[in-house]
């Protein structure tokens, strides 16, 4: 698996990241994560609640069926995308950021990239239509699952990015002066 690392601020995500996406099928982690998934040899499903959710969805479509929820960029539209990206980012993961003193927050993210050959195994979110799930959470347009766990050899590349985001002032006082009421003074 080829492995590439990339560091940008929040604001270069369209220029520095997209490209990188674009016309791919991938699924986002915490790079925290990534050695427990290489070290198992898959991305495991979660139908059992077992693991923590990275985007905190319980009523996942894909997830519900047994399957690991991608982000198909392969045919959805820039205008799609965007929709997508307000409902679900694979920019900003909630709960979301590593905190950093003073200087903004972080997210740390793994993009694992699955291989062409094992698209055709994808199951469109459309199904979801179908089945008239409607009560269960899907992001139209670039949301597809794979069903099962999907073993560490399907996926082609692993991308590891860090996105600095601007600090909150608000924010950021909040938490210094909770930082000195857990300090005592």
């Amino acid at each position: 698996m080829k492995t590439g690392v990339l560091t940008l601020h929040g604001s270069d995500v369209s220029t520095k990241l997209m490209p990188h996406l674009r016309g791919r099928v991938f699924h986002v982690t915490r790079l925290a994560a990534l050695a427990e998934i290489l070290r198992a040899g898959e991305i495991r499903g979660n139908a059992d609640r077992a693991l923590p959710t990275v985007f905190g969805s319980t009523n996942s479509y894909f997830r519900n069926r047994g399957c690991i929820s991608f982000f198909d960029y392969r045919s959805a539209s820039e205008a799609q995308i965007e929709e997508a990206t307000g409902k679900c980012s694979p920019f900003r993961l909630p709960p979301v950021v590593e905190e950093r003193d003073h200087l903004g927050t972080e997210t740390k993210i793994a993009y694992l990239f699955l291989s062409p050959a094992d698209h055709e195994l994808l199951i469109p979110w459309t199904n979801w239509k179908v089945d008239e799930a409607y009560s269960e959470k899907i992001v139209p347009y670039v949301e597809s699952g794979y069903p099962g766990s999907v073993p560490v050899s399907s996926i082609e590349e692993a991308l590891c990015v860090t996105i600095e985001w601007p600090t909150d002032p608000i924010a950021d006082a909040l938490r210094r002066g909770r930082r000195r009421c857990m300090d005592g003074g």
